[in-house]
């Protein structure tokens, strides 16, 4: 099952509760899973995917500045069992959202270590804007994935 409007205990659940993936992701922050949950869960564009009754996914997006719209998602380890019911979740609904807002552009970041989740990212449309050697918290290589709106003038 998914479900639009994460509350603040499912995303506790999820980033309490990480897969190795996110578990990094989370150090990469700086942030605490309290923090995280209580920032992103009372975002208007949230999902929550539950798996045996237990919420195993948490993503979605929230505009950082007009036109510009940041994207995040972390998951346990059942999030293999719902990955690809994410994925046509966020291509259609979150995406499609997000540029009905008004995006030009929506951007994500990455560990560089993780080939599967860039895997991912580029199925959903994302390409590399640029690599951000040590600028996790803790020093952690990222990668930051972008979608620029189709009808977006290239810089050339």
């Amino acid at each position: 099952m998914i479900r639009q409007g994460a509350t603040l205990m499912e995303a506790l659940f999820v980033l309490s509760h990480p897969n190795a993936h996110s578990a990094r992701e989370i150090a990469a922050s700086g942030q605490s899973d309290w923090s995280l949950a209580h920032r992103l869960s009372g975002l208007p564009l949230t999902w929550v995917a539950y798996h045996d009754d237990l919420p195993c996914a948490f993503w979605g997006a929230y505009q950082r500045q007009p036109g510009l719209w940041g994207l995040f998602g972390f998951g346990t380890d059942d999030w293999r069992k719902v990955w690809r019911q994410v994925t046509l979740v966020s291509a259609r609904d979150m995406m499609g959202r997000v540029l009905d807002a008004g995006a030009m552009r929506a951007d994500c970041l990455s560990l560089a270590e993780n080939e599967e989740v860039h895997k991912w990212l580029r199925f959903l449309g994302a390409t590399v804007a640029t690599e951000r050697p040590g600028a996790g918290a803790n020093g952690e290589n990222l990668i930051q994935f972008t979608w620029v709106r189709p009808d977006v003038p290239s810089p050339t």
